[in-house]
């Protein structure tokens, strides 16, 4: 994702992953959160402003 233009934000204690970059077609601000289990991996994206006001509380 970081050849994308994604920058690492950090790294939370259960493990997922937080970057942050803009969608290439609308411009938005977006956050990618990634986790890895033991055989998958999750990603879910949030546009910033939903995810700092709602998304960012159920997963920080």
């Amino acid at each position: 994702m970081k050849k994308r233009g994604f920058h690492y934000l950090d790294k939370q204690d259960c493990g997922s992953i937080r970057l942050s970059g803009k969608d290439k077609d609308s411009g938005h601000s977006l956050v990618a959160v990634i986790v890895q289990g033991d055989d998958h991996t999750t990603v879910m994206t949030f546009e910033e402003e939903f995810y700092e006001e709602t998304a960012g509380k159920r997963f920080p």
